[in-house]
């Protein structure tokens, strides 16, 4: 599996661990924007660009955090996404991102627990607060 990786500073060498984060989304352009923003957190990222894809790399892998869009084309979205993550381990940190405001997606979003539930367009200080935020809540329990 390919990550991304910005290059390495003095804060990289000094921690041995990088949390490895999973982009769930169908735009390349969204890919490519939060894997830019999250390399400015110094985060290993990889991408899925559908819900079938996600899944399939959370069964065989294990990332400290999933960053999912909510609509995607295919058989499963981005609910769907977070519903599997969960059954791999109830705890897993999981963002849910969409450009749509649907309030049934955003009760079954929080129903399933998902640690945050942020609105496009975002910015990279949104993002890499909530990253922190949901890595912290994950180190603590």
């Amino acid at each position: 599996m390919d990550y991304v990786r910005a290059e390495p500073s003095a804060v990289d060498q000094a921690s041995e661990h990088r949390a490895r984060i999973l982009v769930v989304d169908d735009d390349q352009s969204i890919q490519v924007l939060l894997i830019r923003m999250l390399s400015l957190g110094h985060y290993d990222v990889a991408c899925a660009a559908n819900g079938r894809q996600a899944v399939e790399m959370i069964q065989e892998d294990r990332f400290d955090l999933i960053i999912t869009d909510v609509v995607m084309p295919g058989d499963l979205n981005g609910i769907d996404v977070l519903r599997m993550a969960r059954e791999v381990d109830p705890h897993y940190p999981v963002i849910v991102i969409t450009g749509y405001l649907d309030t049934e997606d955003t009760a079954r979003a929080i129903e399933l627990g998902a640690d945050d539930f942020i609105p496009k367009p975002f910015n990279a200080s949104l993002i890499l607060s909530a990253v922190a935020v949901s890595l912290a809540r994950r180190q603590s329990s």
